[in-house]
């Protein structure tokens, strides 16, 4: 597990994941829309990003695509 700040969340392309930037980390983190998490995680980003809160997160070691988002303790 990670954790990290949100600093950018790129939501702008609807045909694509969600990059998601953290502060501490240099890769583009992916959240996958058909993700049956998408939802849940996406307002635990967007959370910490508006609050200036850490996240922790797993992510899948072939490519940075997320597999765990839940805020900090």
């Amino acid at each position: 597990m990670e954790e990290d700040v949100v600093v950018r969340l790129d939501t702008a392309q609807p045909d694509k994941p969600i990059g998601v930037h953290f502060g501490r980390h240099a890769a583009i983190y992916l959240l996958e829309r058909d993700d049956p998490q998408f939802a849940t995680w996406l307002a635990v980003l967007q959370r910490g990003r508006n609050h200036g809160t850490p996240v922790r997160f797993g992510y899948a070691v072939a490519w940075p695509r997320l597999t765990l988002v839940e805020p900090a303790p």
